[in-house]
């Protein structure tokens, strides 16, 4: 049986766009089903089955090409399930239990208990803390009984209204709001539940803008540039690695250690996404003079978590914006200050999120190996930049 989506291009309606469908096959037997979606010719891609996102369209695409997925999964979860009863599903029956509310029941793992063993699986103790923070308030408010068809658009909806009467600020209420997705995510992943009961597909999580993190490049020549005792030279060498990493997570920088044809190769703390820099002359340099005989560097001998390391660098960053009369300098902040100045050398966005390991949580994701060329030219403008 073949399950895709497809454009209906029979009847098109008063905006002059067409139905995308999900077309159902099998040995000449063919079913359809409605997505709900709408598109010009132009605007879908017949080859991936999903929409085109360019331009004003980007956000509308994406959204919709999430629900696609999302519905072409939840069809092929249905196939599988029949599979291990050994039943073999026509199009006709597919479709019916596709549509019908019934089509799995919710495991009964309460959400609260999914919750803790969630928690407990955690390594990192900060991260622990906010999830722990976030099943207190939750629990606070709604005590201890939710069951994942519970948590759905209006519970979500109530509970960030309950969090805004507390005084809470926007970002920490999206952080709890992060918190509670990823939990749903990591259930739908380990199939204690269905997509058909994912809350998240319209409720959006606002966010309000931070102040902007970077610092202007007169500033981090200055900082480059500065000559101190040697524990503030230790910081500004790992400042400078930092940026030239194209900005590299602090915790990725702690536990790097394969490098193969001249580039730095690992997957990423926080996505868990393979990712590999190009080792460029300036980093190299810096990794050389901090690197061990048996291959290690001595920041990973000195500093058993990687959060000591990063509060090691920032106190003595503190030490040398202060005397040098900058602003205030983080190892975040050169994440910042390279994708800003990157962006002022005109460097296309899309580069620059890729450059700097961004998942864009797109299903365009899933078709894209992005140029690593691109990305390599990137870094090397910047810090061409940085180096006049």
């Amino acid at each position: 049986m073949k399950v895709s989506s497809v454009l209906e291009v029979r009847i098109a309606n008063r905006q002059g766009k067409y139905s995308v469908k999900i077309r159902i096959s099998d040995k000449g037997n063919v079913v359809y089903t409605s997505t709900g979606i709408y598109a010009t010719r132009e605007e879908f891609d017949q080859k991936t089955g999903l929409l085109i996102a360019t331009g004003k369209n980007r956000q509308y695409a994406h959204r919709n090409n999430s629900v696609i997925v999302e519905q072409l999964a939840r069809m092929d979860e249905i196939i599988t399930e029949y599979k291990k009863k050994r039943v073999v599903l026509t199009p006709t029956q597919l479709k019916e239990i596709y549509l019908s509310p019934s089509a799995k029941e919710t495991n009964r793992v309460s959400f609260n208990s999914y919750f803790r063993d969630f928690i407990n699986k955690k390594i990192e103790k900060s991260t622990k803390e906010t999830y722990i923070t976030t099943l207190k308030m939750i629990e606070g408010i709604y005590a201890d009984k939710l069951q994942f068809e519970d948590i759905n658009y209006s519970w979500l909806e109530d509970y960030e209204r309950r969090l805004k009467i507390k005084g809470l600020s926007v970002n920490y209420i999206a952080i709890n709001l992060r918190n509670i997705r990823a939990v749903y995510n990591n259930a739908i992943d380990n199939e204690v539940i269905g997509l058909e009961h994912y809350p998240f597909r319209r409720f959006k999580i606002k966010h309000e803008k931070t102040r902007k993190r970077n610092i202007v490049i007169e500033d981090l020549r200055i900082l480059f540039n500065y000559q101190g005792n040697e524990p503030q030279m230790w910081a500004i060498d790992m400042a400078k690695l930092i940026f030239f990493l194209i900005g590299i997570n602090i915790k990725d920088l702690f536990l790097l250690s394969t490098f193969e044809n001249g580039y730095a190769v690992y997957r990423r703390a926080k996505t868990k996404a393979h990712y590999s820099i190009k080792i460029e002359s300036e980093a190299e340099a810096i990794l050389q003079k901090y690197r061990l005989p048996d291959g290690q560097f001595s920041f990973q001998r000195q500093f058993i978590f990687s959060h000591s390391f990063m509060k090691k660098i920032n106190k003595y960053l503190k030490e040398v914006a202060s005397l040098a009369k900058l602003p205030h300098i983080t190892t975040y902040t050169l994440r910042h200050t390279w994708a800003t100045i990157a962006a002022e050398l005109e460097i296309p966005k899309e580069t620059i999120a890729a450059a700097l390991g961004h998942s864009q949580n797109t299903v365009t994701d899933i078709y894209i190996n992005f140029n690593q060329k691109k990305i390599d030219e990137a870094n090397r403008k910047v810090i061409d930049k940085i180096m006049l």
